[in-house]
């Protein structure tokens, strides 16, 4: 058989080799539209973390803030003669009584003049919740014990430590041995049986803000149409107290419809805790 020559390679044959324009460009596309649902994938993603951080910060903050005020609550000493003292002002309110607790004392403790009873105060003067702690001093001896009202202050705001730097609302309400809720009392130690006007339970109510939704409201980039919103905007929006009704009915659609950047909408957290007091 006769040997052919190889056939010349075809025009045809080396082009299918390549990309056509039309391909690579269709290419091109595609990767830029894949690129582009990833960019945004990765986006939604974070938002969505660190719109969890926020709340998990808030909700670390209230909820630790309520444990710490119960433990001292399970310890309070309501007698007649430790007064306690509940100010209900406009805002944040403070609430200041005794627990078996140790405390900070000046001068010094002196042998045999501590007996492990403290004043506790809770208040939020500069929208940050704090506790204060002060050692009492009693005169008499065992089973004899006096308390010595005219040696303390009324407030535990000398030796203090922040409870919680996310709490910037602090409200309460009393339920009293007759059902009513009521926005204030006179003391703590009202114990009128027979009326059953005594209190029976405090109810304490704090609003919670994540770190970095604070630093946003108080920063120029919180501006809302109007003006910036401020730390004090927010804290207007959960009112006072009233009679009848307990901190959450109080506080139910604060933010609603507020014009607070969504952040901080999102960022606040709400909680409400009934203490039962002992006698």
């Amino acid at each position: 058989m006769q040997n052919l020559p190889p056939c010349p390679l075809r025009l045809s044959d080396a082009s299918r080799k390549a990309f056509t324009l039309l391909e690579v460009l269709v290419a091109t596309a595609v990767l830029a539209l894949v690129s582009l649902v990833l960019v945004r994938v990765a986006d939604t993603t974070a938002r969505v973390t660190t719109l969890s951080h926020q709340r998990i910060g808030a909700d670390s903050g209230g909820r630790q803030a309520l444990d710490r005020i119960g433990v001292d609550f399970s310890g309070a000493i309501l007698r007649p003669d430790l007064p306690s003292l509940v100010e209900k002002v406009a805002g944040n309110d403070r609430i200041t009584f005794f627990v078996q607790a140790d405390g900070c004392f000046t001068p010094p403790v002196e042998q045999g003049d501590a007996r492990g009873i403290s004043k506790i105060s809770y208040d939020a003067p500069e929208n940050i919740l704090r506790r204060g702690a002060e050692g009492t001093r009693w005169e008499g001896g065992s089973g004899t014990l006096v308390f010595n009202a005219g040696a303390v202050t009324p407030v535990a705001d000398q030796y203090y430590e922040i409870a919680s730097d996310n709490v910037f609302r602090f409200e309460f309400a009393f339920l009293l041995q007759n059902g009513k809720i009521v926005a204030s009392v006179d003391s703590l130690n009202n114990k009128d049986g027979d009326s059953g006007k005594s209190v029976r339970a405090i109810i304490v109510g704090v609003a919670a803000l994540e770190q970095q939704a604070r630093v946003l409201l108080e920063s120029e980039s919180a501006s809302q149409g109007g003006g910036s919103k401020t730390l004090a905007d927010l804290m207007a929006k959960f009112p006072d107290a009233r009679d009848g009704e307990d901190i959450l009915t109080t506080w139910d659609g604060a933010l609603d419809e507020s014009g607070f950047p969504s952040p901080v909408v999102n960022g606040v957290r709400i909680y409400q805790r009934y203490f039962i007091l002992t006698d």
